[in-house]
């Protein structure tokens, strides 16, 4: 967001700085998320700075999101995500913790968190430490893009659905033109080495 006027971006800050501006999201999230308003309150709490990695805990920090689904196309809702107050991965807890974790998000959408995924706060019997274990173990072993895709670690099963879930079908000009493939993927491991160095 940018003021077409130093007054103008002056007045935005203000805004923004004393919260006087609503942020509203649309995710998309796996399953058929419930028609009525949904308001989820439970704190979260980060379990680890340095890999950036949140859990709903009794010991977090107090947050409230409100959702509302906006549409399903049998498989998958779009929903509207207003977040009151601010914190790390709020929208993204939030929504792994009701059971819609979101479409493709390689952190709160993964097995690690257990056959569940997180949903209803169980992480399939592990600790934290655990947990960013197994998420050190993934990235460590570079199977966190699912490059590898005969590993069982792997978030995607072969390159075409890694392929398609980032950025839709590839209809290459030639049969071996896969500079779309290599250039998306080197984009989006190079964005997950600065989130995890």
């Amino acid at each position: 967001m940018f003021g077409r006027s130093p007054k103008k971006a002056r007045e935005m800050e203000h805004q923004i700085r004393n919260r006087l501006v609503q942020k509203e999201y649309v995710c998309k999230v796996e399953g058929e998320f419930p028609d009525e308003m949904i308001e989820c309150s439970e704190p979260i709490e980060v379990i680890s700075y340095k890999i950036g990695v949140c859990k709903v805990s009794p010991n977090g920090k107090t947050c409230t999101t409100f959702f509302q689904k906006l549409g399903y196309d049998g498989i998958n809702s779009i929903i509207l995500c207003r977040p009151k107050t601010g914190r790390m991965h709020q929208i993204r807890v939030h929504l792994q913790y009701l059971g819609y974790p979101i479409v493709n998000d390689p952190l709160y959408n993964h097995d690690v968190f257990g056959p569940l995924k997180g949903k209803g706060g169980d992480l399939g019997g592990k600790t934290d430490e655990e947990l960013i274990q197994d998420l050190i173990h993934i990235h460590n072993a570079e199977n966190w893009l699912g490059m590898d895709g005969d590993s069982d670690l792997s978030m995607f099963n072969t390159r075409k659905d890694l392929d398609e879930s980032l950025v839709g079908p590839i209809s290459p000009k030639e049969p071996n033109d896969t500079s779309r493939h290599l250039s998306c993927c080197f984009y989006i491991r190079r964005k997950f080495e600065l989130l995890w160095n």
